[in-house]
C-alpha cells in the first residue's frame, strides 16, 4: 500500500501541476515544488528498490545482490538489467 500511496501522491502533484509552477506566491510554490520533488524521488526510488527485491527476488547480498539461483548465467544482464532498471524509472 505504501509503494502505491508514494506513487498516487505524484499523480495528485502532476494534477496541481499548473498551480504548482506558477503560484501567485512564490515561497508557496517553491515549498509546494519541493514537495513534488522530494515525493517523486521517494516514490522512484521505492519502486526501484521494489522492482529489484520483491518482483525480482534480487538484492541478497550474500550472492553479489543477485539471487541463489540465476536463470542466466552471465551475472551482467543482471546487473545491466538493475542498473537500466535505476534510470528508466526516472525517465519514465
Amino acid at each position: 500500500a505504501f509503494k502505491y500511496g508514494l506513487s498516487h501522491s505524484v499523480v495528485i502533484f502532476s494534477v496541481l501541476h499548473k498551480d504548482l509552477f506558477s503560484p501567485q506566491d512564490e515561497s508557496i510554490g517553491t515549498w509546494w515544488r519541493n514537495l513534488f520533488f522530494l515525493s517523486f524521488f521517494l516514490s522512484t526510488l521505492f519502486a526501484f528498490l521494489w522492482d529489484v527485491k520483491v518482483d525480482w527476488g534480487l538484492g541478497d547480498s550474500e550472492y553479489g545482490f543477485l539471487h541463489k539461483r540465476l536463470m542466466f548465467r552471465k551475472k551482467r544482464y543482471y546487473y545491466i538489467a538493475i542498473i537500466l532498471d535505476f534510470f528508466m524509472r526516472f525517465l519514465w
